[in-house]
């Protein structure tokens, strides 16, 4: 049998951790939302069609 290797985190590590992925991911949808403000309705028609 394979050894397999662990990660082990305290729990200030680990809250950490997840308190920084939310505030990109946050981040993310603010960019991604004011992009969509400053669109026309014809360019997010467009958008939507070429995806």
């Amino acid at each position: 049998m394979e050894a397999l290797q662990a990660l082990v985190l305290t729990n200030a590590q680990l809250r950490e951790l997840l308190t920084e992925a939310a505030k990109q991911g946050a981040a993310l949808a603010v960019r991604e939302l004011r992009a969509d403000l400053h669109q026309t309705p014809e360019d997010a028609s467009l958008q939507k069609l070429r995806a």
